[in-house]
C-alpha cells in the first residue's frame, strides 16, 4: 500500500508495522510535503479493510486551527463508545503540534492506553511542540527527505511533458515530493525556489553584516524565508566539504531555529541566529 508514496529509507516498513498494531499511539513526524497525512490515511484504510476511510476513522484537526480542551474531550467521549462495526478504529490528529498543552495533558491517559482495537496517529511537522510525556507514550516514525534521483523518477513518471525541467525541479525541491509536484508548471514558484537555493548556498560564504542584511530582507517575505531555510537544510545534508564537528554545529543551528520559531521569536531574529551559527560552523 505504501508503494504509492515516495518515502525515505526504512519508513515504509515502520508504517507497515504500525498498521499491524491492534492499538497504541503512533507519531508521524518530519518536514511538510513528505506524505505524512497520506500515510496516516493509508494506515486507516488498511485497518478498516476498505479503500477509503469509513465511520471507524476519526479525523481531528485541519493542520491550521488550534486543537484545545473542547476537541480533546469530544474525542475522548467518542472513543468511549463502541465501534460501528467489528473493524479496527483509527484516530488521525492532523497538525498535532497545534494541540494546546492542556489538550495534550487531557489526552495523556487515552494516548497511553487507547481502547482495544484503536490506533491513534499524531501527524506533525514539529515534534518538539509535543510534550515529552506524549512522545514517550508513542511509536515515533521520522519522515526524511528523499534523494534527487528518486524525485526525478517520480516527476518523469507523473509529468512526462515536463521532462526538460525534471532535474531542475528535483534539485530545488529539497528532497520533498510534495514540493516537487507543486513546482511542476509553476514558473513563478520555480523561480522563487531557485532564488532561495542561491541565497542558501551563499550563507556559509557571506560575512556577518551580509548575513544580517539577508535576514532582514527575508523577514519581510515569509514564503522566501521558509524556502531558503529548507534549501539550506538540504544543502547542509549534501555538503561534502564539512567536517563532522561542523555538521553537528549546523544541525544544532537548524534545531535552534525551529525552537525559536516555536517560541514565537521574531522571524528576523530567528534568521539572524541561524545564519550566524551556520557561518561560524
Amino acid at each position: 500500500m505504501f508503494d504509492k508514496l515516495l518515502l525515505s529509507s526504512g519508513v515504509a516498513s515502520q508504517l507497515e508495522g504500525a498498521a499491524q498494531r491492534d492499538s497504541g499511539t503512533v507519531v508521524l513526524t518530519g518536514p511538510a510535503h513528505l506524505g505524512k497525512a497520506s500515510a496516516a490515511g493509508i494506515i486507516a484504510a488498511m485497518r478498516s479493510g476498505r479503500q477509503t476511510n469509513d465511520a471507524n476513522t476519526i479525523v481531528v484537526g485541519d493542520g491550521i486551527e488550534t486543537i484545545g480542551i473542547p476537541e480533546a474531550r469530544v474525542l475522548i467521549q467518542s472513543l468511549s463508545l463502541r465501534a460501528h462495526t467489528a473493524s479496527k478504529r483509527t484516530v488521525i490528529i492532523d497538525g498535532a503540534e497545534l494541540l494546546t498543552n492542556e489538550a495534550q495533558n487531557a489526552l495523556l491517559k487515552t494516548l497511553e492506553e487507547p481502547p482495544p482495537d484503536c490506533l491513534i496517529i499524531l501527524v506533525t511537522s514539529d515534534l518538539e511542540r509535543l510534550l515529552i510525556t506524549v512522545r514517550s507514550r508513542a511509536m515515533v516514525i521520522h519522515f526524511g527527505p528523499v534523494t534527487s534521483a528518486a524525485l526525478e523518477q517520480l516527476l518523469a513518471a507523473k509529468h512526462p511533458r515536463s521532462a526538460g525541467k525534471v532535474a531542475e525541479i528535483a534539485q530545488l525541491s529539497a528532497g520533498l515530493p510534495g514540493a516537487a509536484m507543486s513546482l511542476v508548471g509553476d514558473q513563478t514558484a520555480l523561480g522563487r525556489r531557485a532564488e532561495a537555493a542561491e541565497l542558501a548556498a551563499a550563507v556559509r560564504k557571506r560575512d556577518r553584516l551580509s548575513n544580517l542584511a539577508l535576514a532582514a530582507r527575508l523577514a519581510a517575505d515569509t514564503t522566501l524565508a521558509d524556502a531558503t531555510v529548507e534549501a539550506l537544510a538540504s544543502s547542509l545534508q549534501q555538503a561534502q566539504d564539512m567536517a563532522l564537528g561542523e555538521r553537528v554545529t549546523a544541525v544544532r543551528a537548524l534545531e535552534n531555529y525551529d525552537k525559536r520559531r516555536t517560541a514565537n521569536v521574531s522571524l528576523k531574529s530567528c534568521l539572524e541566529g541561524l545564519f550566524l551559527e551556520i557561518r561560524n560552523a
